[in-house]
């Protein structure tokens, strides 16, 4: 296309998308649409391509670096941040514990990666565990020895696609267009949630669940396909603790299971003929199944189900929870020197607020990137007041966050088309290259930029891997062995070796080859009488995390609660109420949803507003954490609402 760049989307986003960017003849301003040669872009993107490049040019947007003194925000040279944030560094570079780098996921790529190779070098503190899916990737780890699944595409080769909870419109515009297509083909989709998802045109059926209780219907289906298949009873015990799962199987009754996750008995009895059949059945799990208590525990008991059934490593057979969207890339001496074995200080991230506050030695200096930490992580307040007791704070973006607001020098960031980098996905095999067109303002450094910057003025300085050799021996990988950064560049986009099927024939990672069954099915935590309702904060349809630009929020945030919600006589419909948890609480309109839509316990929330702009739900959300994988149980929140 004459005129065209060929760029990509670098969003914290599993689709990964392929662009063409161009000049409008009209405007003179540019235009940004998929790549329409890229196998799963194919041509079309999600509304939030072109709203992040209305962030590119908001007049929120601050551009040049900021210092707080005396409470408030006064310009500074690039020259002078630099100096103060290396003389910062310089001075506690020989108790680098006190240090810490917090780096989160706002944009995606190797390049922008390589800024933790600047702390690892020093052996600063840093942060473990994570906000979103270790649960689940630690589930799939110890279940199948490796973090995989089959090819995105494969996903069009069942018969019968089971949903555990993906909210695909939302998420995943690329997958929802996959399932959609297998629905015109005559195949199947179950959805199991507790509703807030838009299902419209992707589901056949809608298996209403009640939240964080789908292992037991997960381990209802088993109990029933183990009783009656000797194939899934032979299978179970060939595995290397079969006999110890099967004793925990004992333990419950198939009707006791079902009256604990509230599933209808026809809807089980659908899902049971589903997982039964010798139909091809591929399972999906939502990026969200696992921010429960007991999260890391339901990833393997659904695991296991697709496993056990029969319904795995064979073509339109497999079980989708994530990928790596690094995994493909080779990664040595990009993030931390290849030499480096030093044990870093290691602070909890669901808990970033706490440890700070309790941190002995204390942090006294911090540098966050690619984060909106405040209002990402929960009890939100707690992390605020955290950052204000370290000494000095430095925050990398583009905006004035809730992060930002708490830090002590602001350093204005470049965004997604101002800088090259590669990029690869969590859904897909692609991996894409992602070109500048857009001139980033005169003051704005990429994170990457920034901290090199100051790497320089170290005494001694640290030498940063080049931009070149990150991309050179991100794509010396076996997964490119006949694919150089060149041809990536040239051609916008390349495929990784794949096998196509992962797990092939069952043989899972394991040495032995075999799967390793979850060992436990916890009970239910108990009910609180005074906060009866669970709050979901789920994901929106035109943002991602909280890159909502700040003239776009402002007033009361909306939560939905079913018509038939023991609390839906006391409140009324668009009408204001409280919602409250132990931590606080806040004023929101509530809306009605329709019975069986929305499970009769759920508070439905639609997250990442701004606490500073009258948002912010993971303000009132403990920092409870995940039984594996160190991840945010933000999902375990009981709340309730009130009319005061």
């Amino acid at each position: 296309m004459k005129g065209a760049i060929v760029t990509a989307c670098r969003a914290d986003c599993p689709d990964a998308c392929s662009l063409i960017a161009k000049k409008s003849g009209v405007s003179g301003g540019w235009l940004i649409k998929g790549n329409p040669e890229h196998p799963v872009t194919r041509g079309f993107t999600c509304n939030k391509v072109s709203y992040f490049l209305k962030r590119h040019q908001s007049a929120s947007r601050i551009t040049n670096p900021l210092i707080k003194h005396k409470g408030k925000w006064v310009p500074i040279s690039r020259e002078e941040a630099i100096e103060l944030c290396a003389e910062k560094i310089q001075g506690l570079r020989d108790s680098p514990e006190r240090i810490l780098h917090l780096q989160g996921h706002g944009i995606r790529g190797v390049f922008v990666d390589s800024v933790r190779y600047f702390f690892a070098s020093l052996g600063t503190a840093t942060t473990v565990g994570s906000l979103c899916d270790d649960a689940g990737i630690e589930a799939s780890r110890l279940d199948f020895g490796v973090l995989d699944h089959n090819d995105i595409s494969d996903l069009e080769n069942a018969n019968i696609i089971v949903n555990w909870g993906r909210d695909v419109k939302r998420g995943s515009i690329h997958l929802a267009v996959i399932l959609k297509n297998l629905r015109e083909k005559g195949g199947q989709i179950i959805t199991i949630s507790p509703g807030g998802c838009d299902l419209d045109g992707l589901c056949d059926e809608h298996v209403l669940i009640k939240p964080g209780t789908d292992r037991f219907l997960a381990a209802a289906i088993l109990k029933e396909l183990i009783s009656n298949d000797s194939a899934v009873y032979n299978r179970t015990i060939e595995c290397s603790n079969g006999q110890e799962f099967l004793k925990v199987i004992k333990k419950h009754s198939t009707e006791d299971l079902l009256r604990s996750c509230e599933v209808k008995s026809e809807d089980f009895q659908k899902l049971l003929k589903a997982y039964s059949g010798k139909h091809r059945v591929s399972t999906i799990i939502a990026w969200g199944i696992q921010r429960y208590t007991h999260g890391g525990e339901t990833v393997r008991w659904i695991n296991a189900l697709a496993y056990l059934s029969g319904h795995f490593g064979n073509k339109g057979e497999g079980v989708y929870y994530n990928v790596l969207s690094r995994r493909h890339f080779r990664y040595d001496g990009i993030i931390s020197p290849e030499d480096s074995c030093s044990p870093r200080r290691l602070l909890l991230l669901p808990q970033i607020g706490r440890e700070l506050i309790n941190a002995n030695p204390p942090i006294e200096f911090m540098w966050i990137n690619g984060t909106n930490i405040v209002n990402q992580a929960p009890a939100s307040r707690r992390i605020a007041e955290a950052l204000r007791k370290v000494i000095f704070v430095v925050v990398v973006d583009a905006f004035m966050t809730d992060t930002a607001m708490n830090a002590d020098l602001f350093l204005p960031s470049t965004l997604m088309w101002e800088e090259e980098d590669i990029v690869g996905s969590a859904m897909h095999n692609f991996v894409n290259y992602c070109a500048p067109f857009l001139t980033p303002p005169e003051g704005a450094l990429s994170d990457r930029g920034w901290i090199e910057q100051v790497a320089r003025k170290l005494a001694p300085p640290v030498v940063m891997p080049s931009r070149s050799r990150c991309f050179e021996t991100a794509m010396s990988s076996p997964a490119f062995a006949h694919t150089s950064f060149d041809e990536l560049k040239e051609k916008g986009f390349v495929r990784a070796k794949h096998s196509g099927i992962a797990f092939s024939g069952g043989k899972t990672a394991h040495h032995h080859g075999k799967m390793e069954l979850v060992t436990r099915c916890s009970p239910e935590l108990p009910t609180s009488e005074e906060y009866p309702l669970q709050l979901l904060s789920l994901i929106r349809r035109n943002y991602i995390h909280s890159q909502i630009l700040p003239e776009d929020q402002g007033g009361l945030s909306v939560v939905w609660i079913s018509e038939d919600s023991p609390v839906a006589p006391k409140l009324k419909d668009g009408k204001p109420a409280w919602l409250e948890s132990p931590l606080g609480r806040m004023k929101v309109i509530v809306r009605f949803a329709k019975a069986g839509t929305l499970h009769p316990s759920v508070v439905l929330y639609r997250r990442d507003d701004w606490m500073s702009k009258g948002g912010g739900v993971n303000q009132i959300i403990e920092d409870a954490v995940t039984d594996i994988g160190n991840t945010a149980a933000y999902y375990e929140q009981k709340v309730k609402l009130v009319v005061k």
